[in-house]
């Protein structure tokens, strides 16, 4: 709700869309979370990226990116 930009909501629906065509692919919820971090929704993205580590837990990809997120907004708890 927060995306104004009608080019940016485009690409964030259709990265969800994919995420509910294939919700157990991490690529598919890791990619939606790297459009939300380009659109700064920091909070959704670093949900996505959760998702991703979680559903495969040996591409490094996804944890990378979650450590960026949570360096740059969390808290010392998130950093650590």
């Amino acid at each position: 709700a927060e995306l104004t930009d009608p080019p940016g909501r485009r690409v964030v629906e259709g990265k969800r869309q994919a995420v509910l065509a294939a919700p157990g692919s991490a690529a598919a919820w890791g990619e939606l979370g790297m459009a939300f971090d380009a659109h700064e929704a920091e909070a959704e993205a670093a949900e996505c990226y959760r998702r991703a580590t979680d559903l495969d837990p040996n591409d490094p990809r996804w944890p990378f990116l979650l450590a960026g997120q949570l360096n740059r907004r969390g808290t010392a708890d998130d950093r650590e």
